[in-house]
């Protein structure tokens, strides 16, 4: 586990002596070093990996800076734990800087632009903190979320008084009574009204998305997200072209592509919003037209919007990039479009891949490729393809799925939920299979990559062809244990919803609701479809009628967040969150 106390300290930002010595200011050297930051940022975001070093090689106060968001960069696109301990690092190191920076800033008053002294570097200290709250909200235990909200909520206090002195601001510059024709003042105006907006912006949407068990310990202190304004502030943040419009649209796409596309309840304009990000990303590429991850998140908006044709040509071209993060980033995505499109054996190799290129967790890697082998050796099997073949990719799945739990007792590190679910998985099937006296691969009633698709392939649920064909192979599982009987009827429950067929999906949810919450606490069963059935029914409800379900809705989701301490639990409670969220944006 990270050791992440120690990283936690935030800077004082109200001391009584400035840290450097007063010298005499130099106003342009002072916009150029912030220029040179964004300059260096640019580059980042462009893939250029020794430009990006060469402009943050000095030791100044903007170096440090940029190092940090540098790190946090590459932390945040592979979730390596030897890249966030170093983000981590760089952090802390930035912050005490940017600290002495902004004191040296406020006690000589050395001002430009519209905006007190030294709140240059107020935001920048503030967006080193929330990075840090942002690295320990992914890697972190409960307790090291707790300590990252705490964070939150001061940093929040700051961003909310600078929100509001930036809109006073505007709204004078919008009547007239601020007017400046220097260059240096707007630039610096400019840099301080892009990090707030953005800053604010994804601070805000963050907490709309905490889980209950936080948000409960936090509202004590009436510290609560508005996810509707938060969109608002990021989509006006990406009209600059700077590094924080660019922030602002890779939170929005997040938002969209990831989040919102795992899940069941969805807001009314959805597709617009996925509309509205595939021509934000087109327009970014002209500035940043070498940077990969634009071109990557152009592929999976391609899919989400129906376009497979599109996304595959986007996800087979070849990426020149030095940067195996965002390689990685490319091949998860490919792997989980192949299972979407029911191409197994591709979404095979991409998924392993990824083993070359990411350490996040090799276990899952051999799981998810497990199951799309065995897959891919049965659709073999029906169709009269090489046996040969068929064959091999039965006896290397197996070999996989039972790989995948010893590399996850290998690890040092905190074992992911998704590690968690497919221990349990394995031991389901080992178990059954020795009590049968049959194979791994003739242990499951339930072809295990449906599940793969319902947790992390949602978005492909809304091609009516595919529907049929997962139908058709539930209804020919036959089930000999409850639980499983109780995942065929959810499966299809969910795939009935989608197909519009209502009556019958909510008479199978009932029957999932009403199984034995005792029966299914049992070692190894598969307790998730118990709380996630009354999560589909409450997306089945908001299907049919929206906000007039309002009541009905929020209950069930209400329920569904009341169980505990199974291992898919923080999937649901940020799905369940973000359902919240979406009713409330619906009636403003």
């Amino acid at each position: 586990m990270f050791n992440f106390g120690k990283h936690l300290r935030i800077p004082s930002l109200y001391r009584n002596a400035p840290s450097e010595q007063t010298v005499q200011f130099d106003e342009n050297e002072h916009v150029s070093r912030l220029r040179t930051l964004l300059h260096g940022f640019d580059l980042m975001l462009n893939d250029d990996v020794s430009g990006t070093e060469n402009t943050f090689k000095d030791d100044s106060v903007e170096s440090s800076i940029g190092k940090a968001g540098n790190a946090f960069y590459q932390a945040i696109l592979g979730l390596e734990p030897k890249a966030i301990e170093e983000a981590l690092t760089n952090i802390t190191a930035a912050e005490q800087q940017a600290e002495g920076r902004r004191k040296f800033m406020e006690y000589g008053n050395f001002k430009v632009g519209n905006y007190p002294s030294g709140y240059e570097y107020l935001i920048c200290i503030c967006d080193l903190s929330l990075m840090q709250s942002i690295l320990g909200f992914v890697v972190g235990s409960f307790v090291d979320n707790v300590k990252s909200a705490y964070r939150l909520r001061k940093t929040f206090i700051s961003f909310t008084k600078m929100m509001e002195h930036v809109r006073e601001i505007q709204q004078k510059k919008k009547n007239g009574e601020i007017q400046s024709s220097d260059p240096n003042a707007q630039f610096i105006d400019e840099f301080i009204e892009s990090s707030v907006i953005t800053g604010y912006g994804v601070l805000t949407f963050l907490i709309s998305l905490l889980s209950p068990s936080i948000m409960r310990i936090l509202s004590f202190f009436s510290f609560h997200g508005a996810r509707k304004e938060a969109v608002q502030l990021l989509w006006t943040a990406t009209d600059y072209s700077n590094i924080q419009g660019a922030v602002a649209l890779l939170c929005l796409y997040a938002f969209n592509a990831m989040v919102q596309s795992s899940a069941s309840i969805l807001p009314l304009n959805y597709s617009d919003e996925l509309f509205r990000c595939q021509q934000a990303i087109d327009s970014i590429r002209q500035r940043y037209s070498k940077g990969a991850i634009w071109a990557v998140m152009q592929g999976k908006l391609y899919f989400l919007r129906g376009n497979t044709e599109k996304a595959l040509e986007m996800e087979e071209m070849h990426i020149d990039n030095s940067m195996e993060q965002i390689i990685a980033m490319k091949g998860f995505d490919a792997a989980m479009l192949f299972v979407g499109i029911r191409r197994f054996k591709d979404a095979t190799q991409a998924i392993l891949n990824l083993e070359d290129l990411n350490s996040w967790s090799h276990a899952f890697y051999r799981f998810f490729a497990g199951c799309c082998m065995l897959q891919h050796s049965k659709e073999l099997k029906k169709s009269n393809g090489n046996k040969e073949e068929m064959e091999s990719y039965s006896a290397k799945a197996v070999e996989y799925l039972k790989q995948a739990p010893t590399l996850v007792q290998k690890k040092k590190k905190r074992i992911l939920p998704v590690e968690m679910y497919l221990i349990r998985k394995v031991q389901k099937w080992e178990n059954r299979a020795a009590r049968l006296k049959v194979s791994l691969a003739d242990a499951m009633d339930i072809p295990p990559y449906m599940e793969l698709i319902y947790i992390f392939v949602t978005w492909c649920l809304n091609d009516p062809q595919l529907l049929r064909i997962l139908r058709s192979e539930l209804e020919q599982c036959y089930c000999t244990e409850e639980d499983e009987a109780g995942l065929r009827e959810f499966l299809l429950a969910v795939i009935e919803r989608h197909l519009k067929e209502y009556e019958s999906s909510r008479t199978r949810l009932n029957r999932v609701m009403n199984m034995d919450r005792e029966y299914l606490s049992q070692a190894n069963r598969d307790f998730w479809i118990l709380p996630s059935a009354h999560y589909e029914m409450a997306a089945l409800e908001w299907d049919m009628h929206a906000l007039k379900a309002e009541r009905e809705i929020n209950q069930l989701l209400k329920k569904a967040q009341e169980y505990h301490n199974y291992d898919l639990e923080g999937r649901l409670s940020m799905l369940s969150q973000a359902a919240f969220q979406t009713i409330q944006s619906e009636k403003q």
